[in-house]
């Protein structure tokens, strides 16, 4: 029920994006547009997804006139729950991005090392052995980063998966206040 409701909120907000995208031609305005409607779209998809859900109906999930009394009724709670989603990301992603620096560290050092007698402006300008030298280089670099790659990815999912969970706990919460079988 969750993927099928999931699945049709996701194709509307990504046409409804893509339309946006072509009359605003990739422009600022167009990206916070499409951001704008990306997250009111996987709020109002989770909303959906969570009586789809209690209800045990697909259905439930598309009676938007339903989820929308609901958002109408109390929007300060959900805007609570947005903000707690969206900065609990910004943070796991700032600290994510910091472990992912570290973890490139070895791949940089390596890299450097290895590539300092090439000189060049240009890579197609560089002999061939020079190429397949600094190719070499490079998987040589990831070679070295793949291990902490792996262990910075592993945290970094289950970091994420922490934050969505908090995140539909505190949907859940906000739903609660309404008297669901009624709803």
């Amino acid at each position: 029920r969750v993927l099928v409701v999931g699945l049709g909120y996701g194709l509307a907000a990504g046409f409804v994006n893509a339309i946006l995208l072509l009359i605003f031609s990739n422009n600022a305005f167009g990206m916070l547009l499409t951001t704008i409607v990306s997250v009111a779209a996987s709020l109002f998809g989770a909303v959906a997804s969570l009586r789809a859900t209690i209800y045990q109906s697909i259905g439930a999930g598309y009676q938007v006139n339903r989820i929308w009394e609901m958002i109408r009724k109390e929007p300060t709670g959900l805007a609570k729950v947005c903000l707690v989603m969206l900065l609990m990301g910004f943070i796991v992603g700032i600290a994510i991005s910091i472990l992912f620096t570290l973890a490139l560290i070895p791949m940089i050092t390596s890299m450097a090392f290895g590539l300092q007698g090439i000189s060049g402006s240009s890579f197609r300008y560089l002999s061939s052995y020079e190429q397949r030298y600094i190719v070499g280089e490079i998987f040589k670099g990831l070679g070295a980063a793949a291990p902490f790659l792996i262990v910075v990815t592993f945290v970094a999912t289950f970091a994420m998966v922490i934050v969505t969970l908090i995140g539909h706990t505190a949907l859940a919460l906000w739903m609660r206040q309404f008297n669901v079988p009624s709803w």
